[in-house]
């Protein structure tokens, strides 16, 4: 079996922190770790502000963390100097790149130069969707910069069968270069209960709906206060809980008010932690209009609780439709309030679905096989490229 001595190009700096305030800073590390069990080594170059916080880490014997400690502008040309000082002292032998911007532009450069080989991975149904182009007008020129990269990388890495299917389709990709595995997300903290304070909170509702996500547009949290009055027709004291925060806050917390719905719609903002909110809840609701991971859906599910999605990334993979919850057009609030409204009618279908969700995706989050998949890959494109060149 080759040694892999793998660089991988990132946009998350929560690698190169001290693991303190967040779960997820210590889910991002646990997770190079596992990587790295199976590779000779792994160095990660990281995008991360220039601040005392982030600094150079080693997590095990052999992965390292290399903060960029520079601006978002910068990034690109920071990046490439600490990539080329790497691969020229490590032997780095495979690039990895966690987008198709500006970490795969990193890599393609990087790859091109060296001769070698770039995985890319691309999570999220944001290429060429009209809902993602149209927020900012830099994501026009960013769209594009990912179609040119996706066509030239030695394979591409997906996390949900949509985007599989997308490569297929629209990049003429075959299976020998499309690799579709998960993006593995720690469980170990949801279904432990503590939702009780919470729930005594809204004691005055019956059912608690939640939504968890940051307040931009992406989140098309106005999809679902859209769909609130016609469920309010038939369930009058639900509660709709938002939790996060974000931009678009205040302005959809004013919506609500505009709309007359505001006494059945709560607003937390920023909490430490979400896994209460979960337990708390009967039903969770993703109204967006895109998704990258998608990982909100496995908490929600890891908790014990139905969901309700609109048809983004990871949604097919993630919900067993009528099991464990719905899956309903994106921006169609009368589909949504219809698919939440059957399932708040039915508490005891609820349940049930809830206990089958969570048994079927807690299989489906073992940190150590979905280690073993990913790096997989990395041997499978290094053994076609090897391959490759002995032919020639």
């Amino acid at each position: 079996m080759e040694n892999i001595n793998l660089l991988m190009i990132s946009w998350d700096p929560s690698a190169a922190t001290e693991s303190s305030s967040t779960e997820v800073r210590g889910e991002v590390k646990n997770r190079q770790v596992a990587y790295g069990r199976h590779l000779a080594k792994l160095h990660m170059v990281t995008y991360a502000p220039n601040e005392t916080a982030y600094r150079e880490m080693t997590l095990s014997d052999n992965v390292f963390i290399h903060p960029t400690r520079s601006s978002r502008l910068t990034f690109v040309m920071k990046a490439l100097r600490m990539g080329r000082e790497l691969i020229t002292s490590e032997g780095i032998n495979l690039i990895t790149c966690q987008d198709p911007l500006f970490c795969g532009l990193v890599g393609y450069i990087l790859g091109r130069h060296y001769g070698i080989p770039v995985v890319m991975d691309v999570h999220g149904d944001f290429i060429d969707n009209p809902y993602w182009i149209a927020e900012m007008w830099r994501y026009r020129p960013y769209n594009l910069l990912a179609k040119y990269l996706i066509r030239r990388a030695d394979a591409v890495r997906v996390d949900s069968s949509k985007i599989k299917e997308q490569m297929y389709r629209q990049f003429d990709r075959t299976s020998e270069t499309v690799y579709q595995v998960p993006v593995f997300a720690d469980t170990s903290r949801f279904s432990k209960g503590g939702g009780d304070e919470v729930r005594e909170e809204y004691s005055r509702f019956e059912q608690i709906v939640l939504f968890v996500g940051r307040m931009v547009e992406s989140k098309n949290v106005p999809n679902l206060l859209r769909a609130v009055p016609r469920i309010l027709e038939h369930h009058p004291d639900v509660l709709f809980l938002l939790v996060g925060s974000g931009p678009l806050k205040e302005a959809w917390e004013a919506k609500a008010d505009e709309m007359g719905v505001a006494g059945n719609v709560v607003f937390t903002g920023h909490v430490p932690e979400v896994a209460p909110y979960f337990d708390a809840c009967d039903l969770f609701v993703m109204p967006t209009n895109y998704e990258g991971r998608a990982i909100v859906l496995i908490e929600a599910l890891a908790s014990g609780k139905p969901v309700v999605s609109t048809d983004v990334s990871g949604a097919r993979d993630t919900i067993k439709e009528g099991k464990s919850g719905s899956i309903v057009p994106i921006k169609d609030p009368e589909a949504l309030a219809a698919a939440i409204t059957r399932l708040l009618d039915d508490p005891e279908r609820m349940r049930v679905m809830g206990a089958f969700g969570r048994e079927n995706i807690l299989r489906t989050q073992d940190l150590e096989a979905n280690a073993e998949r990913v790096v997989e890959i990395y041997r499978s494109v290094l053994a076609r490229m090897r391959k490759a060149s002995s032919v020639d």
